[in-house]
């Protein structure tokens, strides 16, 4: 008779104890998931865009074993849109030199995600400006062209003082800088 009872017991015991273990892996896992979805960013959408190369910029020293870059890209016309522009920022590293990147002029395709907080106003040069005390207004002394024309786009113009979209490379992500 207490053998009777015990199998009894140790059958409640083991549906008592695969309860308790699924319970724990449904917990965990939901914890997880939800921590994944707190803590990771939200899936940004890639853009295609048909488009060339127009123009560059950058520092090509290094930081951080990579070099940081902007190019210019005149998106072609579709249908019943005119071309624009938008600027794309990515970087390199070091090793690798910028023109095997931008080897050619012609159209490409370019995988693109947005970046709305980078929009900025193109520029056309950097300004260098001097002031000798914190009474005077700054001196322009020196000009600096900003953009570096790829090989055959030089009859392009850049819309300088508008704000362009700004956007990176899926193809060439830029790497932060710590």
């Amino acid at each position: 008779m207490f053998s009777i009872q015990f199998v009894g017991r140790l059958r409640s015991m083991r549906k008592t104890f695969r309860f308790l273990c699924i319970t724990c892996v449904l917990v965990s896992v939901s914890a997880f998931s939800s921590a994944r979805q707190q803590y990771s960013s939200p899936r940004q959408k890639v853009e295609v865009f048909s488009g060339r190369v127009i123009a560059y910029t950058g520092i090509s020293s290094c930081l951080n074993g990579n070099s940081y870059w902007s190019m210019v890209i005149r998106i072609e016309p579709h249908k019943k849109t005119p071309a624009n522009y938008v600027t794309v920022d990515f970087s390199l590293p070091c090793e690798k030199p910028l023109k095997s990147v931008l080897v050619n002029s012609s159209i490409q395709k370019f995988h693109l995600i947005r970046q709305r907080e980078r929009d900025s106003v193109l520029e056309e040069s950097i300004d260098f400006l001097q002031q000798e005390s914190a009474e005077e207004k700054p001196v322009l002394i020196s000009k600096i062209p900003r953009w570096t024309y790829l090989p055959g786009n030089e009859h392009f113009t850049l819309p300088f003082g508008k704000v362009l979209p700004c956007y990176y490379s899926v193809e060439l992500p830029e790497v932060p800088d710590m």
